[in-house]
């Protein structure tokens, strides 16, 4: 085994000389040792986000070997001064021998830690504090340890994070805090009660801190209307209890009635909405980017705390589905997670794990570099580079394999063996590695093996491993053929790694990609990109077969060229809303290429590419909608016509005798005045007076007249200020003769102003004829001295109410929601189209129609129309 790592090796270092990929001058990086000093546990998993910037940016160097060592203090735990003291004697006697060279203490309390025991723990040792507050960066700026102290302040966003919470929930009123009792709990808490102290005239707050796990559960709960939850962070609760921050944060989210909000992006999917976040991946690299910088020789003195950059937007889509919140609050350049996957999210795996192999690859040749520095001591040196290459390979979750082809005997590691569900002792030979690969990848990696050592080149294959389980996993292998000094195949050796989330990941984005297209071009509009200043650069298909243009005239194609100068006037303001706004929408009619106008629903959102504000956006053809609309407006006028001209046909008789009675009395006064003028002295006095009563007989037969026509004749709906007073009263008058007959009393009730309204007087009287005879008809059972109908008029705020109140018996209970519905109705000879009718013609105006019994006996239905603005009379 030894032999074989000894002859990989130098393989390697032989190869990649040939190749110049490696020289011997290639300087070796300084070696330096990091001390991370973490305020809590072990376990929490922010603690892996800070770690992961961290060592981000450390192998980015090109400088420095960083060795990192990480210690946690578990302040949440153990926080008594004795347990401080007995951590800060361990580490003493721990690193006592050891030269640190930088120290990084994340959160507050670790800052504080070594503040007051760094003279004796680790003396002069540069301090990057990682995550401090901005209060505590401020007394740190006055201290003696400053000058060999800096910082990265996180979590100083409190404005952000209520300008978000208050722009998704402007209605809020109150603010609910919630924090544990661990000491960086209280560090966030103080954070928090000094970002509040600009709302505290306008937000009450609601202290949820210090609280047990169970009594927080309880209290948000239930928590008053428009209230926010501000979430800070539990390590330890009330009563002592410990938890993990996410987890709190979980149980407490699941819990409230009302939206979570927080500062820290490691908070995303655990229950907070979102906002302007302190990225604790952000804070580790630029803690590691401060780090380099004073490793390189800059004095910690001389550089200022940042935090600036740590910051990122992001939104959880399925607390703002839980809230109700439109994602048009969410604001320009904001990140919604959760919903659609962005193109590095589908491909992470497949990309970190090329990102992975390059590093790995590095290591190898940055080994064998160190390998060729001590050749003197090439045993010791492959016995480490064989240890190192193992935990390697182990770490990367790969498998190294070598092919002794003369004697087909093949070896792996553990992990290869693993995987292709192969007993530790059992010989693998070719034939055995081929059973291990699914039946259909078997002949393509025979092809590929066959090839290698035809051409003595590079074995190249993915292939599908049968796990013992029965599930198939992807691999990806590398190898290189080695032959004797006769050309003779000798060996293979190579590396295979799994790449089945990376397969997974591509065939995802191939299904996404196709479901997208068919899904663009299958949506039944307009769909369109447009430039800021009007260019057309993309479209779906439906866009040439609906306006007539090919996919050439299309490309470039500006905007304005769709519409006549009139749409175009509407349409610009809309253009110019979205890109100011975000978002705009609607009716307009677009031309196609012959001319022919295509009425559209157009709505469009303001999208940045690269950099530059686009609009993107969708119309819908509403053509057969508008003429929906046209037919049912018409059938809606015929009908009401109908209606009225049926309402008039119950009120024939009393208007025929209204009639009767001015005509009756013009004959008798023309008869009269014909008997005077006969006589040998007419007195002409006489004359006039009966020639001014038939003149007034005709004008009371033409209003009857006149009254009648308004009613029966179709006309176009015409809006003017009305006063409701005199319509009300025209109505009655209508009304009165057929009232006197059924022995009815009439009264009309207004107040000491004349409300008008802005209506259609023809619609509007016959809702008012109607009411009134439905009214007659309920009292017709009542007694003779108990048949009443009173009708008032008067302001209610804003808006002119008229009621039309009778003694009848009233609505069944059962049946007064459903008295508007069409074709309902409670009489024998009725349609039920009367009261429906009227509900619609009231709600056009902008009113409302409603109906309720009287405590006494009898119902009364209510208009309400908004009163219109300085349309009062008196």
């Amino acid at each position: 085994m030894r032999r074989f790592f000894s002859n990989f090796v130098i393989f390697l270092v032989a190869l990649l000389f040939v190749l110049g990929v490696v020289s011997p001058s290639v300087a070796a990086k300084e070696t330096k040792r990091v001390l991370i000093l973490y305020s809590e546990e072990k376990w929490p998993s922010v603690h892996e986000l800070t770690e992961q910037g961290l060592r981000a940016v450390f192998r980015e160097s090109s400088s420095f070997d960083i060795q990192l060592y990480v210690e946690y203090l578990d302040a949440g735990r153990f926080h008594s001064p004795g347990h401080m003291s007995t951590v800060a004697d361990y580490l003493r006697r721990k690193y006592d021998g050891t030269e640190i060279n930088a120290i990084i203490p994340i959160y507050p309390y670790a800052a504080d830690f070594l503040v007051a025991n760094s003279p004796t723990l680790f003396p002069g040792v540069p301090i990057i504090a990682s995550g401090v507050t901005r209060s505590q960066a401020e007394k740190l700026e006055h201290s003696p340890a400053r000058r060999f102290m800096t910082g990265i302040i996180l979590g100083d966003n409190i404005a952000g994070v209520m300008a978000a919470a208050l722009r998704m929930r402007p209605a809020t009123k109150h603010v609910a805090l919630v924090a544990g009792t661990a000491p960086n709990d209280a560090y966030s808490e103080q954070v928090f009660r000094q970002g509040l102290r600009p709302y505290a005239g306008t937000l009450e707050l609601i202290d949820l801190t210090k609280l047990s796990m169970e009594e927080t559960l309880s209290r948000v709960r239930s928590l008053p209307p428009d209230t926010i939850v501000l979430y800070t962070s539990i390590f330890r609760d009330g009563t002592g209890k410990s938890f993990v921050p996410r987890e709190a944060l979980s149980l407490i989210a699941r819990a409230a009635n009302a939206p979570v909000f927080s500062l820290y992006d490691a908070f995303m999917g655990y229950g907070i909405v979102g906002g302007r976040l302190a990225s604790i991946e952000h804070n580790g690299r630029e803690a590691a980017t401060l780090a380099l910088r004073i490793l390189s020789g800059e004095s910690p003195g001389a550089i200022p705390f940042g935090g600036e950059q740590a910051y990122v937007n992001l939104y959880d889509w399925r607390e703002l589905k839980r809230w109700g919140i439109p994602e048009t609050a969410v604001p320009a350049g904001g990140v919604i997670l959760y919903r659609q996957h962005s193109l590095w999210e589908d491909h992470r795996s497949g990309i970190l794990g090329a990102l992975f192999l390059v590093i790995f690859e590095g290591l190898l040749i940055l080994g064998l570099v160190i390998n060729l520095r001590r050749r003197r001591k090439a045993e010791r040196s492959l016995r480490e580079s064989k240890v190192r290459i193992t935990l390697a390979a182990s770490a990367a979750d790969l498998s190294l394999w070598e092919w002794d082809i003369v004697r087909d005997d093949i070896w792996t590691t553990e992990k290869g063996r693993e995987r292709a569900g192969v007993d530790p002792s059992e010989r693998i030979d070719f034939a055995r590695y081929l059973q291990t690969l699914h039946p259909d990848d078997r002949e393509s990696t025979q092809r590929a093996v066959r090839h290698a050592l035809e051409v003595g080149g590079e074995f190249i294959a993915e292939y599908r491993v049968m796990a013992p389980d029965g599930v198939a996993r992807w691999v990806a292998a590398r190898g290189q053929l080695e032959r004797d000094a006769h050309s003779k195949p000798l060996r293979m050796r190579g590396v295979s790694v799994d790449v089945t989330e990376r397969k997974r990941s591509e065939e995802s984005a191939r299904n996404a990609q196709e479901m997208m297209a068919a899904v663009f071009n299958s949506v039944p509009g307009l769909l369109y990109l447009y430039t800021e200043d009007g260019r057309l650069i993309q479209w779906n298909r439906q866009h040439e077969e609906m306006t007539g243009y090919t996919s050439e005239e299309l490309l470039g194609f500006r905007i304005q060229e769709w519409f006549d100068e009139k749409n175009w006037a509407q349409a610009s303001e809309v253009f110019a809303k979205i890109f100011s706004e975000g978002y705009g929408e609607t009716e307009i009619t677009l031309k196609r290429k012959n001319g022919e106008g295509l009425p559209l629903f157009a709505t469009g959102s303001r999208v940045m590419i690269d950099g530059k504000p686009h609009m993107v956006g969708i119309a819908i053809d509403i053509s057969l909608r508008k003429k929906a609309e046209q037919e049912l407006t018409q059938q809606r006028n015929q009908l009401s016509h109908l209606s009225r001209v049926a309402t008039l046909n119950t009120l024939s008789s009393s208007l025929a005798h209204e009639l009767n009675q001015p005509l009756g009395a013009i004959l008798r006064n023309a008869e009269a005045a014909e008997m005077f003028l006969q006589a040998p002295s007419p007195d002409l006095e006489e004359v006039r007076a009966i020639l001014s009563d038939i003149r007034k007989d005709d004008q009371r037969a033409g209003e009857v007249i006149d009254r009648m026509r308004s009613q029966l004749k179709g006309h176009e709906v015409e809006l003017k200020l009305l006063d409701l007073n005199l319509l009300t009263g025209e109505i009655l008058k209508l009304v009165r003769p057929e009232a006197d007959s059924r022995k009815i009393s009439l009264a009309l009730k207004t107040g000491s102003s004349h409300p008008a309204v802005r209506g259609d007087r023809v619609q509007l009287a016959q809702v008012l004829l109607n009411l009134l005879l439905n009214a007659m008809d309920a009292v017709n059972d009542s007694a003779p001295d108990g048949r009443r109908v009173i009708v008032s008029v008067q302001t209610a705020g804003p808006q002119v109410e008229v009621a039309v109140s009778d003694t009848g018996r009233g609505i069944p209970e059962d049946n007064l929601a459903r008295v508007f519905d069409p074709f309902f109705t409670t009489k024998p000879d009725g349609l039920g189209m009367g009261l429906a009718i009227s509900h619609e013609i009231i709600e056009a105006h902008g009113g409302r129609l409603w109906a309720k019994n009287n405590e006494g006996g009898g119902a009364t239905f209510t208009i309400t129309l908004p009163a219109a603005l300085g349309g009062d009379t008196k």
